[in-house]
């Protein structure tokens, strides 16, 4: 991932760095797990390459990100 600046990614392109199905990235998003934000049901999900580093730090160091009350519910 480039580190000069901050690139969205889809959920696809997540999971394929996660090594997931894209199904549960977009779970992790609604549930608030994974910070991104919701573009619109045709346009999806996008999630700041820095969301997905602390994303996967966070896991390596066992620790999870409360849910958070906000987050949206998206189909």
């Amino acid at each position: 991932m480039d580190t000069t600046r901050d690139e969205w990614l889809t959920t696809n392109e997540v999971a394929t760095l996660l090594k997931v199905h894209p199904e549960t990235v977009k779970r992790w998003l609604r549930s608030g797990e994974m910070l991104g934000s919701l573009l619109g049901d045709r346009t999806g999900w996008r999630v700041e390459a820095t969301e997905v580093r602390r994303f996967m730090a966070d896991r390596a160091a066992g620790r999870e990100l409360p849910q958070r009350a906000d987050a949206k519910k998206a189909g």
